[in-house]
């Protein structure tokens, strides 16, 4: 996730992803992927609004962009993951460990 504060008003946002409607999909039982969308969070009254195509939203100073990039598809089933790879990717930050429980098991 990449967030930009918008510094003068009259800006304007052109952006268009693909893979937003339709992720990546997994294999051997893996997880889809998540989407690719752009959120934009008004500093007039705090409103986000989530896109996957724009063009010309006018944008004014304090306004934030927050861009997120989707994941690939999973290969295999995350429930047969080998637990000390998991472990080993909670303590290396990669995952929470509320997520790997979710996730995981």
């Amino acid at each position: 996730v990449m967030e930009y504060r918008v510094r003068s008003d009259d800006g304007y946002l052109t952006m268009d992803y693909t893979r937003s409607k339709f992720p990546a999909w997994g294999s051997e039982g893996g997880n889809d992927g998540s989407p690719n969308y752009c959120e934009v969070i008004k500093a007039e009254d705090g409103s986000v609004t989530r896109y996957s195509s724009v063009s010309g939203l006018e944008t004014k100073a304090g306004d934030i962009i927050r861009i997120v990039t989707g994941n690939g598809g999973g290969h295999g089933a995350p429930r047969e993951r080998d637990r000390d790879l998991v472990e080993a990717d909670i303590e290396n930050g990669l995952i929470s460990p509320e997520r790997a429980a979710k996730v995981f098991g």
